[in-house]
C-alpha cells in the first residue's frame, strides 16, 4: 500500500473534526424570548428597549452586539 493511501484516511478523518469543530464554535441557537407578560406587552422590537435599552430596568450586557434589530437574532418561545 502506497504511503498516499494510507494518509487518505487520517486526511479524511482529520477534515471531518475540522469540519466538525468549525460547526460546534460558530453556530449559536437564537435566543428565547419568553411568553411571559412583559416581553408579550411589548409587543414590536422597539418595545425590548423600553427594558432592555441603557436605562431600561434590564440592560443589555456590555458584550451585546449593538444592533437594535432584536428579532434578527431573538426568537419568540414557542
Amino acid at each position: 500500500m502506497s504511503t498516499a493511501r494510507r494518509r487518505l484516511p487520517l486526511l479524511v478523518l482529520a477534515a471531518g473534526i475540522v469540519v466538525v469543530a468549525v460547526v460546534m464554535f460558530t453556530y449559536h441557537p437564537a435566543p428565547v424570548i419568553p411568553r411571559d407578560r412583559d416581553h408579550v406587552a411589548a409587543g414590536l422590537p422597539e418595545g425590548c428597549l423600553l427594558c432592555h435599552g441603557p436605562a431600561g430596568r434590564a440592560p443589555r450586557p456590555d458584550d451585546h452586539p449593538i444592533s437594535q434589530a432584536c428579532l434578527s437574532c431573538h426568537r419568540w418561545k414557542p
